[in-house]
């Protein structure tokens, strides 16, 4: 079975392209509507490696666990104070 976007280039920017709109039609318009009760964490741009990914768009186990550290700061962020304590 070939691929429709044969290079891997032609995928990732077909990925890139997607993930962006998405941010636009939908996140952007959310994040309008509900303001601060919002958090939206981008990762895009956040790995830079052909080593992180596992495929164009799923990031390698070892690239998770990187994020993760990004989402535990913005989860830390967004909570009140008093909730803070228990996000590592």
């Amino acid at each position: 079975i070939g691929h429709v976007l044969p290079s891997e280039d032609e995928q990732r920017e077909f990925v890139r392209l997607l993930i962006d709109q998405f941010v636009a039609r939908v996140l952007d318009p959310l994040k309008n509507d509900y303001g601060a009760a919002l958090t939206i964490v981008d990762f895009r741009g956040a790995l830079d490696s052909d080593a992180d990914w596992n495929d164009e768009m799923h990031p390698t186990g070892a690239a998770f666990r990187r994020l993760a550290s990004n989402l535990r700061a913005a989860l830390r962020t967004a909570l009140p104070t008093p909730k803070r304590a228990g996000i590592g």
